[in-house]
Protein backbone atom coordinates (compact mmCIF):
# COMPACT_ATOMS: atom_id res chain seq x y z
CA UNK A 1 0.00 0.00 0.00
CA UNK A 2 1.32 3.71 -1.05
CA UNK A 3 -0.25 6.65 1.19
CA UNK A 4 -0.02 9.12 -1.43
CA UNK A 5 -2.42 11.50 0.61
CA UNK A 6 -3.89 13.24 -2.34
CA UNK A 7 -0.73 14.29 -4.40
CA UNK A 8 -0.06 11.80 -6.91
CA UNK A 9 -0.98 12.69 -10.46
CA UNK A 10 -1.11 9.38 -11.88
CA UNK A 11 -0.22 5.62 -11.65
CA UNK A 12 1.66 3.82 -14.49
CA UNK A 13 2.91 0.01 -14.16
CA UNK A 14 2.93 -3.23 -16.76
CA UNK A 15 1.08 -6.31 -15.08
CA UNK A 16 2.19 -9.65 -16.53
CA UNK A 17 1.49 -13.18 -15.88
CA UNK A 18 5.29 -14.71 -14.70
CA UNK A 19 6.08 -17.12 -17.37
CA UNK A 20 7.46 -19.86 -14.96
CA UNK A 21 3.87 -20.09 -14.18
CA UNK A 22 1.91 -23.89 -14.57
CA UNK A 23 0.07 -24.32 -17.75
CA UNK A 24 -3.63 -23.43 -16.56
CA UNK A 25 -2.90 -21.37 -14.07
CA UNK A 26 -4.54 -18.04 -13.49
CA UNK A 27 -4.86 -14.84 -11.83
CA UNK A 28 -5.32 -11.43 -11.88
CA UNK A 29 -3.98 -7.81 -10.84
CA UNK A 30 -5.90 -5.27 -9.17
CA UNK A 31 -5.32 -1.21 -7.95
CA UNK A 32 -7.51 -0.45 -4.76
CA UNK A 33 -8.18 3.16 -3.54
CA UNK A 34 -7.42 2.59 0.49
CA UNK A 35 -7.96 -1.19 0.92
CA UNK A 36 -10.13 -4.26 0.46
CA UNK A 37 -12.83 -2.59 2.70
CA UNK A 38 -13.59 0.28 0.84
CA UNK A 39 -13.72 -2.33 -2.36
CA UNK A 40 -12.61 0.88 -4.55
CA UNK A 41 -11.05 -0.69 -7.28
CA UNK A 42 -9.41 1.82 -9.69
CA UNK A 43 -7.90 -0.67 -12.91
CA UNK A 44 -9.08 -4.68 -12.67
CA UNK A 45 -6.52 -6.97 -15.13
CA UNK A 46 -9.24 -9.50 -15.23
CA UNK A 47 -8.81 -12.94 -15.70
CA UNK A 48 -4.86 -13.66 -16.82
CA UNK A 49 -3.08 -16.84 -17.67
CA UNK A 50 0.76 -17.29 -18.58
CA UNK A 51 0.06 -16.40 -22.33
CA UNK A 52 -1.76 -13.42 -21.55
CA UNK A 53 -0.16 -10.50 -23.17
CA UNK A 54 0.89 -7.86 -20.47
CA UNK A 55 -0.92 -5.48 -19.56
CA UNK A 56 0.08 -1.50 -19.79
CA UNK A 57 -2.01 0.68 -16.41
CA UNK A 58 -1.96 4.06 -15.98
CA UNK A 59 -4.27 5.56 -13.69
CA UNK A 60 -5.21 8.84 -12.58
CA UNK A 61 -5.18 9.46 -8.63
CA UNK A 62 -6.97 12.59 -8.31
CA UNK A 63 -8.63 12.90 -4.92
CA UNK A 64 -6.71 9.25 -4.32
CA UNK A 65 -5.18 8.95 -0.79
CA UNK A 66 -4.42 5.38 -0.39
CA UNK A 67 -3.52 3.04 -3.74
CA UNK A 68 -2.76 -0.57 -3.11
CA UNK A 69 -1.78 -3.21 -5.42
CA UNK A 70 -2.82 -6.83 -5.53
CA UNK A 71 -2.34 -10.21 -6.68
CA UNK A 72 -4.78 -12.78 -6.60
CA UNK A 73 -4.07 -16.24 -8.07
CA UNK A 74 -3.29 -19.58 -6.12
CA UNK A 75 -0.02 -21.35 -6.99
CA UNK A 76 1.12 -18.90 -9.55
CA UNK A 77 3.06 -15.49 -9.77
CA UNK A 78 1.87 -12.17 -11.26
CA UNK A 79 4.72 -9.19 -11.96
CA UNK A 80 4.48 -5.82 -11.42
CA UNK A 81 6.91 -3.69 -13.87
CA UNK A 82 7.83 -0.58 -13.74
CA UNK A 83 5.45 0.17 -11.56
CA UNK A 84 5.47 4.12 -10.48
CA UNK A 85 3.82 6.96 -9.01
CA UNK A 86 3.62 10.62 -11.03
CA UNK A 87 3.64 13.70 -8.91
CA UNK A 88 3.38 17.11 -10.94
CA UNK A 89 5.36 19.53 -8.29
CA UNK A 90 3.49 20.39 -5.67
CA UNK A 91 4.16 24.50 -4.44
CA UNK A 92 3.34 24.90 -0.97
Amino acid sequence: MFKVNGRADRFRAIAAMDKSSKENAKGRFRVYNEDFFANKVLWDSGEMTKDSPAKEIDIELKDVQCLMLVFDGKDVLGNWADARVISASISE
